[in-house]
């Protein structure tokens, strides 16, 4: 694949377009390969900074192309090692791994996770919504709104809800743009907004 042995950004995006264009064409067996490598890419200590991101996005686009084949290799302790790097990675990874993230829920290859841990995806997706890198905080909008549609139950909806409509009122034009994104997208799995939070997000 190349990504495995990128040693600088430069080389990490060179192996990254080769394998996007490739992604048409791979075979069943290539696809579990490559997630399976991915996999282990994303998560490892020995990925430098510079390629875990573009070592995300090829897996998200492997998931996109391939979900059925590739789904059963995105385990509950990967996800859990994604989790853990949140909270050490730089601001690039931290987006790439959310956007990652996002994938998983919005093509339902979450379900198979343990409740536990959507609970642990939602608590890190609302701890990063206010954050200053406006691609980390429309990535943790998106993601924090699917996650909380997961869980449900009697109260994570509302609150979510209610702290992403406080974001459609944003000075950034970018992270407005992100949280209404996230509400339509909640609106679309079958969460129903209370009629009062129209007139407040709106306003």
């Amino acid at each position: 694949m190349g990504l495995e042995g990128a040693k600088d950004p430069s080389e990490a995006a060179s192996a990254l377009a080769k394998f996007q264009s490739r992604l048409p064409h791979l075979e069943e067996e290539g696809v579990i390969g490559a997630a399976e490598r991915l996999c282990e890419v994303t998560t490892s200590g020995a990925t430098s900074e510079e390629v875990r991101p573009m070592a995300f996005l090829a897996l998200r686009a492997l998931l996109e192309a391939h979900s059925g084949e590739a789904a059963g290799k995105v385990t509950a302790e990967t996800v859990e090692r994604w989790l853990q790097q949140l909270e050490v990675t730089s601001l690039r990874s931290a987006s790439s791994s959310l956007g990652l993230l996002t994938c998983l829920y919005q093509s339902g290859l979450s379900s198979s996770l343990p409740r536990s841990l959507h609970r642990r995806v939602h608590t890190a997706a609302l701890g990063r919504m206010g954050n200053l890198d406006h691609s980390v905080a429309t990535g943790a909008l998106h993601l924090g709104v699917l996650a909380a549609v997961k869980l449900q139950d009697a109260t994570e909806p509302a609150r979510t809800m209610g702290l992403v409509g406080r974001y459609s009122q944003s000075s950034e034009p970018r992270i407005r743009h992100a949280a209404f994104l996230a509400l339509k997208s909640a609106c679309e799995r079958g969460h129903r907004l209370e009629p009062t939070f129209y007139s407040r997000a709106c306003r």
